[in-house]
């Protein structure tokens, strides 16, 4: 049922309502010569009785139009899920039929992927990673639907690369000593395993005002929701909820 249908009845309920009380009227004081007050009184009951009767076919029929409105929409939505099935069967079936897209089945299947131009992706990052010189071995963390930048690959391999501002950089370079796994956000941007307790760092490195502890109201539940982040140079440390840094 067309949603504009509904909002068509909505418009002409008002309209509607006069329409019978006029009609009503009309027929009592032209058709039937209504003058008395007790007649006027009968004929303003049967006015009241015909708008509510009125009334009630148009929510009757408003029910209908709602009910049918939301049947249609489940019978589009499983018409649309039963498309999607058969494009990635269809799909996963192309895969099958190609040896260089075989290697993407199981990840295909498990995200229903199979589009074309998404598999063309997974397949040239793939390559690019197989061939550079240092980078070839995660390549298999490709084929398991992880496809880290060249930017996340360098700093998790190279310890000593920092990439927060020189405001921040103490407090990662302290986190990356101390073993702890921090993983690339973006350029200056990175977020740890370990809990950062704010008061302890901003002491122990003599953090500018500028840099502040960001929380959020689910921080308390999770700790990754929390970060210290320099305002002048928007970078971030976004803690985690591993063991508490400083120790």
């Amino acid at each position: 049922m067309n949603p504009r249908h509904r909002q068509l009845l909505r418009l002409l309920l008002g309209p509607g309502v006069l329409l019978v009380a006029a009609a009503v009227a009309y027929i009592g004081i032209v058709v039937y010569g209504v003058e008395s007050a007790g007649q006027v009184r009968m004929l303003t009951v049967a006015a009241l009785l015909a708008i509510l009767l009125m009334l009630l076919v148009w929510w009757r029929l408003d029910r209908a139009m709602a009910q049918q409105s939301r049947i249609d929409g489940r019978e589009r939505a499983l018409i649309e899920q039963q498309r999607a099935y058969d494009r990635l069967h269809s799909g996963v079936g192309r895969l099958r039929a190609q040896p260089w897209k075989s290697r993407w089945l199981e990840l295909a299947e498990r995200l229903r992927v199979s589009d074309p131009a998404v598999l063309a992706g997974w397949e040239q990052r793939y390559q690019e990673l197989l061939a550079h010189p240092t980078r070839h071995t995660w390549a298999a963390e490709a084929l398991k639907g992880n496809f880290p930048s060249d930017a996340e690959i360098d700093y998790e391999t190279n310890p000593s690369l920092l990439l927060t501002c020189m405001h921040l950089q103490p407090v990662e370079a302290g986190i990356r000593s101390a073993g702890v796994y921090c993983s690339a956000l973006s350029p200056n941007s990175i977020v740890t395993f370990a809990s950062i307790h704010a008061p302890r760092a901003r002491r122990h490195y003599s953090l500018p005002e500028f840099v502040e502890w960001q929380t959020t109201r689910e921080s308390e539940e999770d700790p990754g929701t929390s970060a210290l982040i320099c305002r002048q140079c928007n970078a971030r440390i976004q803690s985690g909820s591993g063991e508490p840094f400083p120790p």
